[in-house]
């Protein structure tokens, strides 16, 4: 035992000199300086302050990054725009209180100043990020700070930084990016509290608005939604937003000190929130701006109103038309929409107000307020003023508060689908306006407006029975409008032409002689809602598609034939050497598609009243139009879904390669089923080939195929060899990794549709690793072959693309 007293007293003695020296780290004091090499952390251990060389850059920076987090993640840098050439560099702290860079030379590269002296500085850095320099006696107080990093900031904002400006000093707290991974200096790209008018948060390239937040509201900026990605992380957020004599500006903390994130302004335009997961070892983008077209600042231009969901995304406000139509048919929105009844307040007539529901609030910098109004007074000084445009709440808790006044054209609209958003009254013509036919100065032509209403009325029912009679008797005809799909002997699928595709049953009416069409799909003893559309009897069908002949026969799936009721104008055999098609889809084109079919299965999946999924989904069910807009077809298989978990069945219907492994072996089918045939078709579109016809010397299928690319770093491999017009190498990348997310083997590993749509609009947003995809490997030829598939199976062996009515 005597052999062991030595080295433990001398390990005692090493722990108790670490305690020692570890006393104080987090500061610098007049008579302790910091060279290159050295750091200082802060006294949780959550950041370090120190001398670091960005991205592949040998210039030195002195600047603060997370202690436990690896890869040097930056937060801050002192000498942004002055780099050390050498590790010569010390950092100083004066008698007055000021911090100094200075190099081997002992020029000064950077400074920090302050307007007060202090007799024994120091200077600091906290857990929170933030290096202060303060008098050493005096209490931690914000207003006992000389000086301090977080009134500086660079590229990113962290819990307890401030956005916005100080009125009395004119101070601004705002955020620019990097020039690049290897410069920290100020870059063009910044994130600002704009305060003209009232107060909103723009990003910004140069002079460019990139993206607008819309005013706050009291809760949030106009563009945040409940639903917006931050909040599905349990995070406790707390919001902030000052606006007082003084300063106005945004802040946010979070009370869990233990969840690490960050806002970075990034040099590629954009902004993003991000979180930094243990279990992943890796941060995850939880929130990022501008995502999609309707996030970009000034999308549909004045009047116009962004719809995320629709095609195209841009329309005029109701009672409002293109100001330039022929522009707004090629989806040049630049210039907007005006009213389609000049206003007449200009003119001595009367205007009124039209209520907007739940948009994003247009741009304010030309607007006023005022805290104290009423809504109702708000609406007369609107009134009143023949400039104003528009007002608002100011404050939408409890029962709103505030005024919020705009002057000139609204810019910058957005529509809310479910939950967001604010109500906004603009103003109108009397004769367009809420409320006209109850004025009294209407009042007295009441009786010839409901004159002229009733015989507009009768006239409008007789031009539609006499246009139906008209429809009625076409239908007869082969060349009419409509696709038939015959599903069996009483399920039948109608493609209408040059509109969106649905899909519907011909319900029997046993003894009745006569079959309506009824809405889709209504199984699972769902009550059968018919829809509002013509009718069809047997007959009928039977005449437009001349009895069901094999010569008007485009196919057959796993329900039935497909049979032509209208000409078309081209369509594709889905062979591997297909010139034709190689041809007409080049890069755009192909990526086009890809967020068309990702956009549709995402309003089936969550936007549609009834959740559906497809069961189905592959290269043959999807259709194009005239102008390469990609529909979802045949929905003889799809299923409307009550839940968020998994249904099982004990058919099995779909389409070998596109099938997920949980559905092909256990008959287990829910919304990740549709994801992982998403998956597949991506892939097949993105490398112009098939998963179940190709395979090399492996024998692997399209996945195995894609996956081992990956692995080996070459996924840029993957890509159709035809495509030569590819505008980002990174795009095809973010794509692949998307592709192969979608198909991995476990349904809880794939992304939702939602998050599909968000990364593949959104280049900033985090894209995990992949794992496996399911069948990376083909079954043996013999397995291959038709008679060994399964008859539950329906091929997919033709494309149609660009039906078009005569």
């Amino acid at each position: 035992m005597e052999g062991f007293v030595i080295p433990l007293c001398i390990l005692s003695l090493l722990v108790f000199s670490i305690l020692i020296t570890t006393n104080g780290v987090d500061t610098i004091t007049k008579t302790k300086s910091l060279t290159d090499g050295e750091t200082i952390v802060s006294s949780g251990g959550v950041f370090e302050l120190g001398f670091f060389s960005p991205g592949n850059s040998r210039n030195r920076y002195v600047g603060i990054w997370y202690k436990k987090i690896p890869n040097t993640t930056v937060v801050w840098v002192a000498n942004r725009g002055a780099p050390l050439l050498d590790t010569s560099g010390v950092l100083k702290l004066t008698s007055p209180g000021i911090l100094v860079l200075v190099n081997g030379t002992n020029g000064i590269i950077w400074s920090s100043n302050t307007s007060r002296s202090a007799e024994d500085p120091v200077a600091q850095l906290f857990d929170s990020g933030n290096m202060v320099v303060r008098n050493a006696d005096d209490e931690i107080k914000a207003e006992n700070f000389l000086w301090q990093s977080f009134d500086y900031p660079g590229n990113t904002l962290l819990p307890g930084m401030k956005l916005g400006k100080n009125l009395l000093t004119g101070q601004e707290w705002y955020f620019s990016s990097w020039k690049s991974v290897d410069d920290p200096g100020p870059g063009v790209v910044t994130f600002v509290l704009d305060t003209q008018g009232y107060p909103q948060t723009f990003l910004r390239n140069g002079a460019t608005d990139l993206y607008g937040s819309g005013p706050w509201n009291g809760l949030r900026f106009s563009t945040v939604t409940d639903s917006n990605p931050i909040f599905r992380f349990n995070y406790d957020f707390r919001f902030n937003y000052g606006f007082n004599t003084e300063e106005v500006y945004y802040t946010y903390k979070l009370p869990n000190t233990t969840v690490v994130t960050r806002t970075v302004v990034s040099h590629e335009g954009y902004i993003a929130q991000w979180a930094w997961v243990d279990q992943t070892r890796g941060w995850i983008a939880m929130a990022s701006a501008p995502v999609v077209g309707c996030d970009i600042y000034a999308s549909c231009g004045p009047y116009g109103i962004c719809k995320l969901y629709n095609s195209p995304m841009c329309r005029c406000l109701d009672k409002f038309v293109p100001k330039n139509p022929k522009k707004w048919e090629l989806r040049d929105w630049s210039n907007g929409c005006v009213r389609r009844t000049p206003l007449g307040c200009h003119k001595g007539g009367e205007d009124g107000f039209v209520k907007y529901l739940s948009v994003k609030l247009p741009d304010t910098r030309n607007s006023s307020f005022d805290i104290r109004m009423s809504l109702e007074e708000c609406r007369r000084t609107c009134l009143g003023n023949c400039s104003c445009t528009a007002y608002t709440n100011l404050d939408i808790r409890k029962a709103g508060s505030g005024c919020l006044l705009w002057f000139g054209d609204l810019i910058d609209i957005k529509e809310f689908i479910e939950g967001g958003g604010q109500d906004i009254y603009v103003r109108m013509a009397s004769s367009e306006s809420e409320g006209y036919a109850n004025s009294a100065k209407i009042g007295r032509s009441k009786t010839w407006r409901w004159i002229i209403i009733a015989l507009a009325v009768s006239m409008t029912l007789l031009t539609t029975a006499v246009s139906y009679r008209i429809w009625r008797r076409k239908l007869q005809k082969k060349d009419s409008p409509y696709l038939f799909c015959i599903n069996g002997p009483n399920s039948y699928t109608v493609y209408v032409a040059g509109k969106d595709l649905l899909s519907f049953d011909l319900d029997t009416s046993i003894g009745a002689g006569n079959n309506t069409l009824t809405e889709a799909n209504k199984s699972h003893n769902t009550r059968k809602k018919e829809v509002d559309l013509p009718q069809f009897s047997f007959a009928s069908v039977s005449a437009a598609t001349d009895n069901f002949s094999d010569a008007n026969k485009l196919g057959e799936g796993g329900f039935g034939p497909v049979h032509k009721m209208v000409p078309y104008y081209n369509f594709l055999c889905e062979t591997e050497t297909d010139p034709i098609k190689h041809g007409i889809l080049n890069w755009e084109l192909r990526i086009k598609i890809i967020q068309g079919i990702a956009q549709g299965l995402l309003y089936l999946h969550e936007y549609s009243r009834l959740r559906i999924i497809h069961r189905d989904l592959k290269a043959s069910n999807i259709l194009l139009d005239k102008d390469m807009n990609p529909k979802i077809s045949d929905f003889g298989m799809a299923r409307i879904f009550g839940g968020n978990g998994s249904q099982a069945t004990n058919r099995i219907v779909g389409t070998y390669g596109y099938m997920s492994p949980e559905y092909a072996s256990r008959g287990l089918f829910s919304v990740k089923s549709d994801v992982f045939s998403f998956g597949v078709l991506l892939l097949e579109i993105l490398s112009g080939k098939r998963n179940t016809s190709f395979y090399d010397s492996h024998s692997l299928n399209l996945l195995g195929y894609a996956w081992d690319l990956w692995n080996s770093g070459r996924g840029q491999d993957v890509k159709d060899p035809i495509l030569e017009d590819i505008s980002s190498t990174n795009t095809l990348l973010r794509y692949i990794n998307i592709g192969l997310l979608c198909v991995q083997e476990s349904a809880a590993d794939r992304p939702t549709m939602s998050d599909v749509v968000s990364m593949l609009s959104n280049e900033a947003s985090f894209l995990p690793s992949p794992k496996q995809p399911a069948f990376s490997f083909n079954m043996s030829v013999l397995d291959q072959s038709p008679h060994k598939r399964p008859k539950i199976c329906s091929e997919n062996d033709m494309t149609m693309s660009i039906l078009e009515a005569r």
